[in-house]
């Protein structure tokens, strides 16, 4: 009988603590432009309003002092670190590498919460900043816990940092209740002995490049969803993706929708519909009525409708919810985050997309369709790519990236609707 009750309690006590792994690992969809998805929790917490776990940047446990003598990556003392150190700290540091942004092995979200889970980017913190309010509250859903609120712009979701101060030096942890620490992936390059850090009390938030804090301290870690790996996935509707080391995570398919291969031109479409055809015009678009320019149908200045819909977007409705049409926001990240090259890969012209992290993506110049042209036009020598994105100040618009030999532009760039343009799906959230 005794074992059987230890048994049983062995069984009840696995129960609660898988439970309760599962209530901390929930997220939050604020609408962000990357798709992003936030931890509703701290690590190490069961609850948004819980302080959670504090580590040291780049270490993936708790600890009872954070101090340099006891952190992972220096040899006792700050002048000597062993990793993620990219200059010499003016000559106490002999020891130098490439590292800017923690290895997944030193990511404590993907660590702990495993491979769908990682540590935000600085980027991440910021474009948190732009596209919610946020509010001070010292007492959270009445748990008598102070903190920043966080409720998006785009869709009114919510989400909670509680103020959980941080550890530095000391072996109690300092300002709880008045501050928030939030570790980042990303070293200060600056210097080496810091990395980046969302901070905020109750009359300001930190968010900006140089913030940053001491990488021995003790800070709180906030995950986000990311992908699984670094390299080109294939997922089960055959379709690839690559990371580029992009600070919003985005991650880019490999192929334009129809082709086969990079190089591949691949299908086109009128922007907001999910079909190729053979006549581009204003009198056979979708969500117009006949007439040029004319979008009262749907997505134009009176019904408020700024992005496509998922039963509008081609990406989604063709490969499936893991995918979806970038948003202008991602063009120009890739734009201004990227090498661009002018290539021809198998006799193809087009542009190398190299990212931050080395690996790189080919956009072929597939030209358009339409624009009452019943050819393509400019195939071989320019690129259009549609966004999910409308040009709210002429709705018979919408985003789009376009490329000629020497010109590659994401911003301000619109294009007319109903006309045939490629499209480069981004992995995007369900």
């Amino acid at each position: 009988m005794k074992n059987k009750t230890s048994i049983l309690l062995l069984f009840l006590t696995f129960l609660f603590v898988n439970v309760g792994n599962a209530t901390a690992q929930q997220y939050v969809d604020l609408g962000l432009p990357s798709g992003t998805l936030w931890a509703t929790c701290n690590i190490g917490a069961s609850n948004p309003w819980n302080y959670g776990d504090y580590f040291a940047w780049g270490e993936t446990y708790s600890k009872y002092a954070y101090k340099w003598s006891s952190y992972k990556y220096a040899n006792g003392m700050s002048g000597r670190l062993n990793k993620y150190c990219n200059n010499s700290l003016y000559g106490y540091n002999r020891y130098t590498d490439s590292r800017t942004k923690l290895d997944r092995s030193d990511d404590v979200a993907y660590q702990k919460w495993g491979s769908n889970w990682c540590m935000p980017t600085q980027a991440q913190f910021q474009e948190l900043f732009e596209n919610c309010t946020n509010e001070w509250t010292s007492n959270y859903q009445g748990k008598g816990v102070a903190g920043i609120l966080f409720r998006s712009r785009k869709n009114g979701n919510t989400i909670f940092f509680p103020a959980a101060g941080k550890y530095d030096y000391d072996e109690k942890p300092l300002r709880v209740g008045s501050m928030g620490y939030y570790w980042s992936v990303s070293l200060y390059k600056d210097l080496p002995n810091y990395a980046k850090s969302f901070d905020f009390n109750s009359t300001r938030v930190y968010t900006d490049n140089n913030n940053r804090n001491s990488r021995n301290c003790g800070l709180s870690v906030r995950a986000v969803r990311c992908s699984n790996s670094a390299t080109s996935q294939t997922r089960s509707n055959g379709h690839q993706y690559i990371d580029l080391g992009l600070p919003y995570g985005t991650l880019w398919a490999t192929t334009n929708i129809g082709a086969s291969n990079p190089e591949d031109y691949g299908d086109y479409f009128a922007w907001g519909e999910t079909t190729t055809k053979s006549t581009y015009l204003w009198s056979t678009y979708k969500h117009g009525n006949g007439s040029d320019s004319d979008v009262s149908k749907k997505y134009n200045k009176s019904d408020g409708r700024t992005k496509l819909e998922r039963i509008d977007d081609v990406a989604y409705k063709n490969w499936g919810s893991d995918w979806c049409m970038p948003t202008q926001v991602q063009f120009q990240e890739l734009k201004d985050k990227c090498t661009w090259t002018r290539t021809t890969l198998n006799g193809k012209k087009g542009y190398n997309v190299k990212g931050p992290n080395g690996k790189s993506i080919f956009l072929p110049a597939a030209g358009y369709k339409g624009c009452y042209e019943k050819t393509t036009s400019f195939r071989g020598s320019n690129g259009y790519y549609w966004s999910s994105s409308l040009y709210t100040d002429d709705p018979g618009a919408a985003y789009q990236l376009r490329f000629f030999s020497s010109y590659i532009s994401p911003f301000n760039n619109r294009f007319v609707r109903y006309c045939g343009l490629s499209v480069r799906p981004v992995r995007c959230s369900n």
